[in-house]
């Protein structure tokens, strides 16, 4: 059952059974992909920094190989990269040290535009709506662009020790989030912090986070919010082990 559910070499094949002693590492990535007929995935990138064009091509390719990585090791790379789409958003004249709050009002706008498949219409099923896709983006300034250079300085090329390295960092950010929400999940609403984004809330609507993690992030993104994530990390620690901060 396991090699039947692993062979799928495109989303139509997919069987809906699970492998019943192994667990797919995005089987909500595969699954709603399937189920919505949306085959397209992956967090768009709002490009916030112009200053240095050789470091930004460094750090998307960076991104890619990371996902790359662990598609590999979790043996869905020959399914899932064919649909992969990290789709950045670049204007330098409008975004060009945009503050998260001016790039979110821009994702609501993009995300508004975009066909998104409505679902089944049973109580069950998700939306397109729901997808990590249209609910966060990746959000790169000055300070996360910097960061690739210190892994690159420190990866000796192999993958094992990759996640121990200095991290390279984006920011995941949560396209409805405003310093007003208040949030179901009591605990993100605990107050006295320090302020970030207008929030003293220990959930302040974005997060850092390791970019050797996006893909496996994307996953868990699923039907869940950051809000939700038991490990939430708030900046400016570094999800998702919290064992470095942005300076």
């Amino acid at each position: 059952m396991e090699e039947d559910y692993f062979a799928a070499r495109n989303i139509a094949d997919l069987p809906r059974h699970l492998s019943s002693w192994k667990r797919d590492a995005f089987e909500r990535t595969c699954a709603n992909m399937r189920d919505l007929n949306y085959h397209t995935w992956g967090f768009v990138i709002y490009r916030c920094t112009y200053d240095d064009e050789d470091l930004w091509v460094r750090y998307l390719a960076q991104l890619k190989d990371f996902a790359h990585g662990y598609l590999v090791k979790t043996r869905r790379a020959e399914l899932l990269e064919q649909y992969l789409d990290f789709h950045v958003i670049e204007d330098r004249a409008t975004l060009e040290n945009a503050s998260r709050q001016d790039t979110r009002h821009h994702f609501n706008q993009w995300t508004s535009n975009q066909n998104v498949p409505a679902g089944d219409g049973f109580f069950w099923s998700k939306t397109g709506a729901e997808l990590p896709r249209f609910r966060f983006f990746l959000y790169v300034d000055k300070q996360c662009l910097a960061t690739v250079v210190q892994f690159q300085n420190a990866d000796n090329g192999h993958p094992y020790f990759r996640p121990l390295l200095p991290p390279m960092v984006v920011t995941v950010v949560d396209g409805s989030w405003t310093p007003d929400t208040v949030q179901s999940y009591e605990p993100q609403n605990e107050d006295g912090y320090p302020e970030l984004d207008g929030s003293s809330k220990r959930y302040v609507g974005f997060e850092y986070h390791n970019a050797y993690y996006a893909t496996a992030l994307y996953e868990t993104l699923h039907g869940n919010g950051l809000v939700d994530y038991g490990s939430y990390t708030r900046p400016p620690a570094i999800g998702p082990d919290a064992v470095n901060t942005m300076s």
